[in-house]
């Protein structure tokens, strides 16, 4: 199974964060030295196929400050030795474009709360990188039932307390899961997702359901994706 290590520059603090990442993925043993010719190391002797993905690569140079170079001759060194078994992908610059302002724009006067679910899912989508589903699943007796969204076709109904959704909607909190394959009792509606965050959501002091990301890199979802997106889903429920 191919692993992917996202590597997104606005998020990204230090050198050590990079690292962080990496570890997520399962390409660094605890043991591992903290430095670039560990690093480089652990990586060449890799027998597993993986990618990385950069985005923000302006501000990723930034904060690896003077490891940024070396960092990239690395990169090129592991295309050379491993050949298809590693590559090497950057995001354009404008694609991590989301904008809280922007989605509370695009929201305002919406006729029907699917038609705020199904632009937010489009949106969110389109402006945050990695993604390969976004959307919602609404609260119906024991069971959270597919709404609007974006990505393949869906699983219809998750029970709750069942899967990351179903786990989220019980425990009433967002759930961050860095790997799916290691969370118990995973519902794998899309084969190709590596990691998911769960967003409960609320209409007025009722449980309403819960907003669904999920990503095909593992580790995607940060500190900082966890605060965007509480702060998008409090926008989100005024339309629900």
């Amino acid at each position: 199974m191919r692993t992917t290590v996202f590597l997104d520059g606005a998020a990204l603090k230090d050198f050590d964060a990079l690292l962080d990442a990496f570890a997520a993925a399962r390409l660094l043993p605890e043991t591992c030295g903290r430095n670039l010719d560990a690093l480089y190391d652990v990586l060449s002797e890799n027998a597993a196929p993986f990618d990385v993905v950069i985005a923000n690569a302006a501000e990723f140079h930034a904060a690896m400050g003077k490891r940024a170079d070396e960092l990239e001759k690395i990169f090129v060194r592991l295309k050379k030795e491993k050949g298809g078994a590693f590559r090497l992908f950057r995001l354009p610059e404008g694609e991590t474009a989301y904008s809280a302002s922007a989605l509370a724009s695009l929201l305002k006067g919406s006729p029907l709360p699917v038609t705020a679910q199904a632009n937010a899912a489009a949106y969110l989508f389109q402006t945050l990188p990695g993604l390969n589903w976004a959307g919602f699943y609404q609260k119906r007796g024991p069971s959270l039932f597919l709404s609007a969204f974006q990505g393949k076709p869906a699983c219809l109904a998750i029970p709750m307390g069942k899967g990351v959704c179903g786990t989220a909607a019980k425990r009433k909190k967002t759930v961050v899961v860095p790997d799916v394959h290691a969370f118990p009792g995973h519902i794998a509606c899309d084969a190709d997702s590596r990691s998911e965050i769960v967003i409960p959501l609320w209409r007025g002091k009722r449980f309403w359901g819960v907003l669904d990301l999920d990503s095909p890199l593992t580790g995607r979802f940060s500190d900082e994706d966890k605060a965007l997106l509480e702060k998008a889903a409090r926008i989100i429920e005024k339309y629900l």
